[in-house]
């Protein structure tokens, strides 16, 4: 199943984040854009997604360094991370960002995650010298840095319900939970078969998460009684996992974005991860994907071909219980390392 046909260019090639602001149709889109020998970056500002011209954003403001993920920290200010090393605090003056302040503290090496949590309080950073640090968002300060890990961290994703619980996962081929309240800060360690790179919580669900991996495998997990169980999971892509979204209303679907040829897949958590939609539309590389805020049926996709791609799921969802079902994948135990 394809898109419904709005595909929208935008004027920079290589699109990393699409971020609606809450309860409203204005967008975020950070991009980079490689110059010679070094990334530059982008942050482009849409006042409304259902009438805007992408090649036309109404503000586009510059950075001197590649934006790796970003997102709405409050609805006049956004956190970057990337090539800076740091966290970068943007401001929203007038539509047009401007950046107002980075951490002073930087990890060694580049950034390749963010994450607010759910007070909008703490700003946690995951980065490739395999630091996952936590930085306060009223003065920029470093509360604190976790070192559990021993390759790259890929995603960062504080839980939406409990601000001092946080997920991450690393090139070590772990994910890890942790509470910036205990003395150990690592509850737990989840070795996995291939290499994790995208999180999501699943909203209203304090123990229930997703793992995609390189391979394409998607995994839904939960750790209740201090033990991590895959619940499901299923081979969705073919190649690595660039993003995972929970639908904000029905709970049990997940989006996904892809570097393969079948780009974004809708799937249904609750019905062994059974595709309920899918799409090969992207050219390049899909990076992100973000549920509308006030059409919570269509979603919007980015990726490295510079596009932006609206997909109309409403029909497919309201059917779901006439499609056919996937193969069931046995509950299978996990690992766990308590510290």
């Amino acid at each position: 199943m394809e898109s419904d046909g709005a595909v929208y260019k935008h004027f920079q090639r290589y699109l990393e984040v699409i971020r609606f602001r809450a309860s409203t149709n204005n967008l975020l889109v950070a991009a980079s854009e490689l110059k010679g020998r070094y990334w530059t970056g982008s942050l482009s500002f849409y006042d409304n997604i259902d009438t805007c011209s992408f090649a036309k954003p109404l503000s586009s403001s510059k950075a001197e360094f590649g934006i790796a993920d970003a997102t709405w920290l409050t609805d006049e200010a956004v956190v970057t991370v990337g090539d800076s090393k740091g966290v970068d605090y943007w401001s929203l003056h007038d539509n047009h960002f401007q950046l107002e302040d980075c951490t002073e503290e930087q990890h060694d090496g580049t950034v390749s995650s963010v994450s607010v949590n759910a007070t909008g309080t703490v700003v946690a950073s995951g980065s490739e010298d395999s630091d996952v640090r936590l930085w306060s968002a009223v003065d920029r300060s470093l509360r604190d840095v976790f070192s559990h890990h021993i390759d790259a961290v890929t995603c960062v994703r504080f839980s939406p319900t409990q601000p001092n619980c946080l997920l991450s996962c690393s090139r070590d081929g772990t994910v890890a939970l942790c509470d910036d309240r205990t003395p150990s800060s690592l509850l737990s360690g989840t070795q996995l078969a291939s290499l994790p790179t995208a999180l999501a919580w699943q909203p209203g669900n304090d123990s229930g998460f997703v793992v995609g991996d390189e391979s394409g495998f998607i995994g839904v997990y939960d750790i209740r009684g201090g033990s991590g169980v895959m619940v499901t999971g299923r081979l969705v892509h073919h190649r690595e996992v660039t993003r995972l979204e929970f639908h904000p209303i029905n709970t049990d679907i997940v989006a996904s974005t892809s570097n393969d040829h079948v780009s974004v897949c809708v799937c249904d958590t609750s019905s062994q991860l059974q595709t309920i939609y899918s799409s090969t539309e992207h050219q390049d590389f899909a990076r992100c994907s973000v549920w509308h805020s006030n059409s919570p049926y269509t979603l919007y996709t980015c990726g490295w071909d510079g596009k932006i791609l609206r997909h109309s799921t409403g029909p497919v969802l309201k059917e779901m219980t006439s499609l056919s079902e996937a193969p069931i994948i046995a509950e299978t135990p996990i690992t766990v390392n308590p510290q």
